[in-house]
């Protein structure tokens, strides 16, 4: 697996995270100058500029951006809403179902979780296996079915994390796997697990062989690392390069570092993008929520923290930093090392659905979150 530092330069970025201002420098400009004797001009500004944010969390000023929390200072910046930390939020979520009552394969070892918005399909893994849940009616979730058997497939990997990554391929996911640190796809669109290759992330994470080591695992499209003018470690615009159309983002447990790769869907190869700090010494569970362009980061060890950060990075050190929204303190003392949250498009009466999963915790392995905020 070759090292390649990716530097992309974006030219333009529709939807982007700043609003153009029209001024003399804008290449966009027509100007139409008449020049009197006493050298006053008169331009007219043809410009129409639509770099303008319109998706969620689109705003004119901070009232509209305003989430009703003390632990938390609401902005409107370049018309899209920001928040910045004022200080650890309490869990805001009480209405939970455990969703690993009764059923016992969900009872040890689950790591990671990723929701499917699109079919609604809940995705579990716990260390070699790997699980799919669907909404059986309101209210209620089930193992799902593949061939007329349970969809629980076993694998031969100590797997932390997983994600979907591919809309035409729903049935295909990446996982993480602990130890030797790799990133796997498999097809689970049969009974057997078939797995597609294997890309060797090992050499540009830290740690090594049985080392405690890639944790979580998330994709995130194209679009939504421009609208937030994601960046490489120097600070420049990035992208993926290999065709994927998005990067893949890796949480490790050991420093709390989220590594950014750009790999190939066609071969096992790929290539590093850059390490990011967390706002914590240890991640534990990774999720993209697209609808709102969010990472949800999980910090278990002794932190028991769920942080919300934006695509942006700023600069800390030598590194970059993703820019911290919340952090939501977690009182349970569950070893949770998997997150999942519902899109926010889902929101009835202001709840969505969130999902937490945890090691080794029998009936409390699997927490189904149905009232967690709209923001």
């Amino acid at each position: 697996m070759k090292l390649r530092m990716i530097l992309v330069t974006l030219l333009a970025c529709g939807g982007g995270d700043k609003v153009a201002v029209p001024d003399d420098s804008d290449a966009a400009d027509t100007d139409v100058d008449t020049d009197t004797d006493t050298d006053t001009d008169t331009d007219t500004d043809t410009d129409a500029d639509t770099d303008v944010w319109t998706g969620w969390g689109a705003c004119t000023d901070a009232a509209e951006c305003d989430d009703g929390l003390a632990c938390s200072d609401n902005q409107c910046v370049d018309g899209r809403c920001i928040t910045v930390p004022v200080n650890d939020c309490g869990w805001p979520a009480s209405d939970v179902e455990s969703l690993a009552a009764g059923r016992q394969v969900l009872h040890d070892q689950l790591s990671g979780a990723d929701y499917d918005p699109a079919l609604g399909r809940l995705w579990l893994v716990r260390r070699d296996y790997i699980i799919r849940m669907t909404e059986d009616g309101p209210g209620d979730w089930v193992i799902d079915t593949v061939g007329g058997q349970p969809a629980v497939w076993q694998v031969n990997d100590d797997i932390e994390g997983i994600t979907v990554f591919d809309p035409a391929r729903p049935d295909s996911v990446l996982v993480c796997t602990d130890g030797d640190d790799t990133v796997d796809e498999y097809d689970l669109s049969g009974v057997n697990p078939v797995k597609v290759r294997t890309y060797n992330t090992a050499p540009f994470i830290q740690g090594g062989q049985g080392y405690d080591g890639s944790e979580g695992i998330t994709f995130v499209p194209d679009a939504d690392l421009a609208a937030w003018n994601f960046t490489d470690p120097d600070g420049i615009p990035v992208v993926s390069a290999n065709g994927m159309g998005g990067l893949v983002l890796v949480a490790h447990q050991t420093g709390g570092s989220i590594y950014a790769f750009d790999l190939d869907p066609n071969s096992a190869n790929g290539d590093l993008v850059g390490r990011y700090q967390s706002a914590r010494s240890e991640s534990a569970g990774l999720d993209f929520d697209a609808s709102t362009g969010r990472l949800y980061i999980f910090h278990g060890d002794s932190f028991n923290d769920l942080e919300v950060a934006r695509l942006s990075t700023s600069p800390a050190g030598n590194a970059r930093k993703f820019d911290t929204e919340y952090i939501w303190d977690r009182p349970a003392n569950l070893n949770t090392e998997g997150v999942a949250v519902a899109p926010i498009d889902t929101c009835n009466a202001g709840a969505r659905s969130l999902w937490l999963a945890s090691d080794d915790e029998a009936e409390q392995s699997l927490l189904w979150f149905k009232d967690w905020g709209c923001f």
